[in-house]
């Protein structure tokens, strides 16, 4: 938010700044909270989602904030369904008491995630927990620098295959000098918190790269703002794959399943469907965590819980070691 603002109006939600976190109003019984720069970055933003996305899908939001986003792109958006999240109580108070007052019912109740913790990034609804969207507006500069990479980090986890994160807000673009309001805005924020400020937009792409994505997109927004649109990258990051009993230990990228990072590598895995079906290529999960690239009956929850996965179907999120089912 670009403007923040101490007034208090007589009626109707409380004005709110992002980076505080207010007390419910438990006497006036309304927990909606109000950030008055969506009031003018909302539409054009959704304009650029609808020019983006498809007509349906799952959308993750993080640092939700008031709640007035989530509740203007879902009333705009009927067939998307929505995950709001925030870190603070009251800001989570303050989305779902503005979802209920819009009577919307593809959102779900805001749920707590922080980008600087270890909080689970909750499950989509269809495309085996992947989300097609994460968006977050007015973060980034209003965060510790850790933020960055933590934002990167969980999109990285989160994001479906062909899915976007959509990052709105003030950057820094050195070698050019910021704009006058840039520049007054971003020296008023370190005045409250030396850790605030407008990120170089160099620093974000590292940390995108870092998490195995890129920007695909750099849009000019009103008010010296920019929507960056990341997806991910074509093999992403490197991890170490080993395969035991072989002691076989390979090079996995975050981009690609784990059966074509093997076999790659020379690992003679049995396979033949190769699109998560036939269970050929069934093997145990025994150290490290995978993302599935898709939702199968073949493999069920319980399966999952023990330990099975797929590898053609699968992806890792960091080093992974796979144990070879009897007989295979």
């Amino acid at each position: 938010m670009n403007e923040p603002t101490q007034d208090r109006s007589a009626s109707g939600p409380s004005p709110w700044q992002p980076g505080e976190a207010p007390a419910l109003d438990a006497a006036a019984g309304d927990a909606r909270r109000h950030a008055p720069a969506t009031l003018r970055n909302r539409a054009p933003l959704l304009a650029e989602l609808l020019r983006r996305l498809p007509a349906r899908g799952d959308a993750l939001e993080i640092a939700s904030g008031s709640g007035e986003h989530v509740v203007f792109f879902a009333a705009a958006m009927p067939g998307w369904h929505w995950q709001p999240s925030d870190p603070e109580p009251a800001a989570r108070a303050s989305v779902d008491a503005h979802v209920r007052a819009a009577g919307l019912a593809r959102v779900a109740p805001a749920c707590a995630l922080d980008v600087l913790g270890d909080d689970a990034v909750p499950p989509a609804p269809a495309g085996a927990g992947r989300w097609d969207l994460v968006f977050a507006a007015n973060l980034l500069h209003i965060a510790p620098p850790d933020a960055v990479a933590g934002l990167f980090r969980r999109a990285g986890e989160a994001l479906a295959a062909e899915g976007r994160l959509m990052v709105y807000g003030p950057f820094a673009e050195p070698p050019q000098p910021l704009a006058p309001g840039n520049q007054a805005f971003d020296e008023a924020l370190r005045a409250r918190d030396t850790r605030w400020g407008l990120r170089p937009l160099d620093a974000v792409d590292a940390a995108a790269a870092a998490a195995g994505l890129e920007r695909r997109e750099r849009v000019e927004m009103p008010a010296n703002n920019l929507l960056l649109v990341y997806g991910r990258r074509a093999d992403g990051p490197l991890y170490q794959l080993r395969i035991e009993p072989d002691g076989l230990t390979l090079a996995a990228s975050a981009g690609r399943n784990l059966l074509a990072s093997a076999l790659a590598g020379g690992a003679a895995l049995p396979s033949a469907c190769r699109g998560g079906t036939c269970r050929r290529c069934l093997m145990q999960l025994r150290e490290g965590r995978v993302a599935w690239l898709v939702d199968w009956p073949g493999v069920d929850a319980e399966e999952r819980a023990a330990g099975a996965v797929l590898p053609c179907v699968t992806r890792p999120l960091g080093d992974v070691v796979l144990e070879r089912q009897p007989g295979r």
